[in-house]
């Protein structure tokens, strides 16, 4: 599998067990986050936050059984999308154009699952919607090694890298696509810098209730700074 990694050895292993982790305990303690919502903190006794009275009405309506306990399972869906650097084997710099002979091969290969990205020098994959993480993994990986073999064959490799060590930004081109043509018009140079990937992943919720509690944890106000308050959101 031709896929170099500008971070250290096991790096892609480790973020992808850190976010299974991350995953799991987000699901795992959502049960307890609506015990949150109704003051037990003893930093908010006595004090009604914006959405209180919206947020206790929700929580006296009936619940489904399954979200009563932290060890239940809620069913969910998850969806991965990864972004790469394409690079040339010898050089390891960026390929500022890659073929278009490489992109008509890779269509036939991952068909819809492989898409461009704002560089050209960037490639974008994403999995199915899968019922579990280990489906999700192994769909993924099966995508790495299918681009891995077709980037091979044109001099080329895959970098699973959040940017490129050494990459000149200045000398990369923008995808002439509408969407990414109007990115790049819209930022300037905001735009011309961004030499970034990244690994975005997607759970889908089916319980309405615990969807919300999750989202409502997501938005709760955080520290700025010791003994400072962010706000809402």
């Amino acid at each position: 599998m031709a896929v170099l990694n500008t971070l250290p050895p096991g790096s892609v292993t480790a973020l992808s067990a850190a976010s299974t982790a991350a995953l799991r305990f987000k699901i795992a303690t959502s049960a307890v986050i609506s015990v949150q919502h109704s003051g037990a903190d003893p930093r908010h006794q006595g004090k009604r936050e914006p959405g209180a009275a919206a947020i206790s009405r929700r929580e006296s309506s009936p619940r489904p059984p399954s979200i009563g306990a932290v060890g239940d399972r809620p069913s969910y869906t998850v969806g991965i999308e990864e972004e790469y650097l394409v690079v040339e084997r010898e050089s390891r710099d960026l390929i500022r154009r890659p073929p278009p002979e490489m992109w008509d091969r890779l269509g036939e290969v991952l068909g819809s699952k492989v898409t461009p990205e704002l560089l050209k020098a960037q490639i974008e994959v994403g999995t199915k919607v899968c019922s579990n993480l280990a489906e999700a993994r192994n769909d993924l990986a099966g995508m790495r090694r299918d681009l891995s073999s077709v980037v091979d064959e044109y001099g080329a490799a895959i970098i699973a890298s959040s940017t490129h060590p050494f990459a000149n930004w200045a000398q990369q081109e923008t995808t002439e696509e509408p969407r990414y043509m109007r990115i790049a018009a819209d930022y300037q140079q905001v735009a011309r810098q961004l030499v970034v990937c990244g690994m975005h992943v997607h759970v889908g919720v089916e319980d309405p209730h615990l969807r919300i509690d999750l989202m409502n944890s997501a938005s709760l106000p955080r520290p700025a700074a010791p003994g400072r308050e962010a706000g809402d959101g």
